[in-house]
């Protein structure tokens, strides 16, 4: 749900800046996302 909204703020505001921004924001939820499921809440790992 928050991709698709933030591709649909993507596809109305044609910012280069702004389209940088959301697509850093997105591979920072999916690397979270990976660690979550590999280590859990405890984030051991490291």
């Amino acid at each position: 749900m928050v991709l698709g909204f933030l591709g649909f703020l993507v596809w109305w505001i044609k910012d280069v800046p702004f389209t940088i921004i959301v697509v850093g924001v997105v591979l920072l939820m999916l690397y979270d996302f990976v660690r979550t499921l590999r280590y859990g809440d405890s984030g051991e790992g490291r």
